[in-house]
């Protein structure tokens, strides 16, 4: 439908629409009226005719900075993953749950692979955590809510969560064990924009023993210089502060 009024420089009106698309009148003003409400369409006030809404605009310019995120933080994740011996990640959030949009694998024969496009929950492994911190603790609990029940962490589990995430977001980063595979560790950082919003999690995941703790803090500093230049390569003023040759950053914070 969208196509159609595009098509049109003057619009589409609703008998147009049903007849091109082969269904009811009805359907289609059902479907109009719920993109309009949306912002998708706008309808002009003299012709009665559909014309491409302005929120188009901003849904476009999200799905172009997601595109934007995954082929510029390639040549961060290829220097993370030669410099850890691991395999580097980029996450992004989708509804109630983490997806990889970017991986560079470790060349060792055994190794840990994210998978593009694997969904996985939003309260477990390194980068899940700092994408679910970024949020409030209110809406974090929505989410939480909202797994189907096989899904849904016990309440000891979830106030364990909690008090997690409290740290992730002093501390800026989550270091993860055996959530999401046995043999699995993770950490991740945050990826903000050029308004400061948490848009991505920077992530390496190794094989323990191998990929340990002592080893994914080593790699810290490094690892919040990825996300820095990522959020620069988006647009964004670097909050990295440099101090004896470390860099050091602020810990998460939620938007209200």
């Amino acid at each position: 439908m969208l196509e159609q009024i595009a098509a049109a420089p003057g619009g589409r009106g609703v008998s147009d629409l049903a007849r091109e698309l082969g269904v009811h009148k009805s359907s289609a003003s059902r479907l109009l009226a719920t993109m309009r409400g949306l912002g998708i369409v706008e309808i002009d006030d003299l012709s009665g005719r559909f014309e491409l809404g302005a929120n188009l605009l901003h849904l476009a310019a999200r799905a172009s900075e997601r595109l934007n995120v995954a082929r510029l933080s390639l040549g961060v994740l290829r220097d993370l993953a030669v410099r850890s011996g691991e395999t580097a990640y980029l996450s992004v959030r989708r509804g109630r749950f983490r997806v990889a949009i970017q991986e560079v694998e470790s060349a060792n024969p055994v190794r840990m692979v994210a998978g593009i496009g694997h969904a996985y929950p939003l309260h477990t492994g390194a980068p899940s955590k700092v994408l679910l911190a970024a949020m409030s603790d209110r809406e974090a609990a929505t989410v939480m809510r909202d797994l189907p029940p096989a899904e849904r962490p016990a309440r000891d589990v979830a106030a364990r969560l909690r008090s997690e995430l409290a740290r992730v977001r002093r501390d800026g980063y989550a270091i993860s064990f055996g959530e999401n595979a046995p043999s699995a560790s993770s950490i991740a950082v945050p990826v903000r924009d050029h308004l400061g919003s948490i848009v991505a999690a920077l992530g390496v995941a190794g094989v323990s023993p191998r990929w340990d703790q002592a080893r994914m803090l080593d790699l810290l500093p490094v690892l919040r210089e990825g996300a820095e230049t990522i959020g620069a390569l988006l647009g964004r003023r670097p909050i990295v502060e440099r101090s004896a040759g470390r860099a050091t950053t602020a810990g998460l914070s939620p938007r209200p």
